[in-house]
């Protein structure tokens, strides 16, 4: 029960966000305001987050998801009534005051968890969840005609507020804490600064692509059924990804993570780059879809293995991701204004390659200084002893 919470949310949001892109392009918007949506949300959310974890404490978790349930359905039928581009960014900034106050409740909730997660476990079951969310929130926008869409949405908001209630009852039988503390068994104590460098750079192209393929869609003129498939294909490779990395979590080990995540998503965007049908379009949206799985993965996996420090590489992540949903967009809009959607995936791809470099170098640099500092260590022991 506890993860069907996120997914819901996560459906309606990014619901939100493909068809405010959507119909942005249909009026005939420049691109940068077609990838507004994401960055609008992102300055909001950022905002209000602090805001958020200010008032959010254990005793009124459980009544702010409520709210927060309420504030979603209440939003989702204001879509219905206000749909010129200035009243759907306004109402794209109140969802980002609506997440923060879901978001912070819903990790203090998840702090009461039960102790028997791993972090393969944590990083996959809550990865698969939020990406299921999108993934089903673009494709059912896809399908629902009109205004149906928001208001499955609001009917989805009201279904928060009564899970919530249930979440929070269940407490320790069925939550998972994703921050809870590691045995000295699992606990890692290597650099999370090529997680972060490449991370950053995955980030970026995951937010900007979600941004600029809607309007990929309508350049391509694949109808709105299609632009919802193909976008919410990206988002469902990537839960299962991670879902299925829960066995093979070694595949993240650094930096060999780096390697089946720069390759899928290099080639994914060269898919959207020289692709000009629905073919190439589903093909790009597979291969980033299986970069952002391992990815998203191996970003809250090695943060889990770090004990004590868990909740500070947790800070950094959520840090990264918030501004990489700012920056995403916001640059990927400029690129493609400028120069054309096309550019902008290549960028993306250019960006990927510079990142697998970046990371791969810092790795190599700081096992070997490791390495000396073990070793001058080791020799100091011998003196002392002597």
């Amino acid at each position: 029960m506890f993860y069907l919470i996120p997914a819901l949310f996560d459906y309606v949001l990014y619901g939100i966000f493909f068809i405010s892109g959507y119909r942005l392009a249909e009026l005939g918007a420049s691109a940068l305001t077609v990838s507004a949506p994401m960055a609008v949300w992102g300055i909001i959310y950022a905002l209000s987050a602090p805001l958020a974890g200010r008032f959010t404490t254990p005793e009124n978790a459980v009544k702010l998801l409520r709210l927060s349930g309420w504030g979603t359905a209440v939003c989702a039928l204001l879509f219905i009534f206000f749909q010129s581009i200035w009243g759907m960014l306004v109402l794209i900034g109140v969802m980002g005051v609506v997440s923060a106050f879901y978001c912070i409740p819903f990790q203090m909730c998840a702090n009461s968890g039960n102790a028997g997660s791993t972090p393969e476990r944590a990083a996959g079951f809550y990865t698969f969840a939020w990406s299921a969310g999108t993934a089903a929130g673009t494709f059912g926008f896809g399908c629902l005609p009109g205004a149906a869409g928001f208001l499955v949405n609001a009917l989805i908001g009201i279904a928060m507020v009564f899970l919530a209630g249930r979440a929070g009852k269940a407490g320790n039988e069925k939550q998972i804490e994703l921050s809870s503390p590691q045995t000295a068994a699992t606990e890692q104590t290597g650099s999370m600064l090529p997680v972060w460098i490449f991370g950053a750079v995955c980030a970026l192209c995951m937010a900007a692509a979600g941004a600029l393929l809607p309007l990929r869609c309508v350049e391509l003129q694949t109808g709105v059924f299609f632009s919802g498939a193909v976008l919410g294909l990206l988002r469902l490779v990537q839960g299962v990804g991670a879902l299925l990395l829960i066995r093979f979590p070694k595949v993240v080990s650094i930096p060999f993570f780096l390697v089946p995540g720069a390759l899928s998503g290099v080639g994914g965007m060269i898919c959207l780059v020289c692709g000009n049908t629905l073919f190439w379009l589903f093909a790009g949206s597979l291969l980033f879809g299986l970069c952002g799985g391992i990815f998203y993965f191996s970003f809250v996996y090695h943060a889990l293995q770090r004990g004590k420090k868990s909740a500070r590489c947790l800070g950094v992540n959520e840090m990264i991701l918030g501004i990489a949903g700012i920056a995403g967009p916001a640059a990927g809009g400029a690129v493609a204004q400028t120069w054309g959607t096309v550019y902008a995936f290549g960028s993306c791809a250019a960006l990927l390659c510079t990142g697998i470099a970046a990371a791969w170098v810092t790795a190599a640099v700081m096992k070997k200084n490791y390495k000396n500092i073990n070793m001058y260590l080791k020799d100091a022991e011998t003196m002392k002893g002597n």
